[in-house]
Parts: structure tokens; C-alpha cells; sequence
């Protein structure tokens, strides 16, 4: 009898500690937690047409700009072919655009669409911007010229949506993310670009 009393009382405790290892697996602390987790919007899925959209009221926005500048202090230069005029506005945009990433952190387009930009340390230096604007010049516009521009862009594009990363972003260690754009922004965004256009081609 003291026998089978004893057995039953390491049985028991034994049942004991089992019950005591089970219990803490069973609080749901953790998965609540997860379920009511916040869900982001960024995201690094590649978005070409967001991209070039994005350069594209870039580069309008600047060459109205631009355009009054010369117009002001050079007007002889409007006088150029229009291929001469593109290739110019496309090169002295890779230092206002350098200035612009290293300094607010974006540009217009950027902005309006919600394309950013970060590199290793957060926000790009001067250097590592104009590493890339240089690059988007050479490998994605192709110096702004015509025939040259339109190979490089469906080079470029092709390799966003297989590789998910630009060239020149993956050489400078940049991350593009981008967030939800909403209805607003990109009516804002079409209309933007309808009237820069006019005010370029109105004459």
C-alpha cells in the first residue's frame, strides 16, 4: 500500500508540473496583439509608370521654369532645335534634381506622387544624388536623346519589373519606396501636367 501511494503521489506531481508547462502557451496576449497590428502602406513593389509619371512632372515643371529663366538672361538659346533644347534641360535638371534630393529629400513629382527616396543613412547626400541623377540620365533617358531615349526606357523598364530595382539604384545602395497615392493627389497630378504642357506648347 505505501508503495502504491507513493506512485500516486509522483503521479500526481508529475500531472502538476505538466498542467504548469501548458498553461503559459495558452494566453493569447500575443496573437491579439499581431491581429490589431497597424498595416503599413509603404511599400518597395516596383511601379514604373508611377516612376516615370513622377519625372515626367519633373522635368515639365522644371523646363516651364527653366524655359523663363533663358527667356530673361539667355533668349537666343530658345532659338535652338528642339532636340538641342531637351538634351539641355535634361542635363542641367541632374544637378537641380541632386540639390533637390540631398536637400528636401524629393522633387515635385516625387512628392505629389509619394515616391521616396533613402539610402543607407536615411536621407542621400549631395554625392550619392547626383551618382543617380547621372545614371537616370545615361541608362534611363539616354543623354535626352530621341531614338537613343526610347531604348534605354524600355531597357530600364523591362528591368524594373524583372528585377524589381533600377540599375542605378542598386549600384548606390537606394531604396524607392512608395505609399498610396489616393484619388486626389493623382487628379491633382493629371491636371498639373495638362497645363504645363499647354503653357509649353501654347506658341
Amino acid at each position: 500500500m505505501e508503495e502504491e501511494s507513493k506512485k500516486l503521489n509522483i503521479d500526481l506531481e508529475f500531472l502538476d508540473g505538466k498542467e504548469q508547462l501548458r498553461t503559459p502557451s495558452k494566453m493569447p496576449v500575443e496573437e491579439t496583439n499581431i491581429e490589431n497590428k497597424p498595416k503599413v502602406s509603404i511599400t518597395t513593389k516596383a511601379h514604373p509608370w508611377t516612376r516615370y509619371w513622377a519625372r515626367y512632372i519633373d522635368i515639365i515643371a522644371f523646363s516651364l521654369v527653366f524655359g523663363i529663366f533663358l527667356a530673361i538672361f539667355k533668349p537666343s538659346v530658345l532659338e535652338s532645335s528642339s532636340a538641342f533644347l531637351t538634351i539641355l534641360i535634361l542635363f542641367v535638371w541632374i544637378f537641380v534634381e541632386s540639390a533637390l534630393l540631398s536637400t528636401c529629400g524629393t522633387t515635385p513629382g516625387k512628392w505629389l506622387l509619394k515616391i521616396n527616396l533613402s539610402g543607407r543613412s536615411g536621407r542621400l547626400d549631395f554625392s550619392s544624388a547626383l551618382n543617380r541623377s547621372f545614371a537616370v540620365w545615361l541608362k534611363g533617358l539616354g543623354l535626352g536623346i530621341p531614338i537613343v531615349s526610347l531604348f534605354t526606357l524600355v531597357s530600364s523598364y523591362n528591368h524594373l519589373n524583372r528585377e524589381g530595382v533600377t540599375t542605378w539604384d542598386k549600384d548606390g545602395c537606394i531604396t524607392v519606396t512608395h505609399d498610396k497615392i489616393g484619388i486626389i493627389r493623382a487628379i491633382v497630378a493629371v491636371i498639373i501636367s495638362v497645363i504645363f504642357l499647354l503653357l509649353i506648347f501654347s506658341e
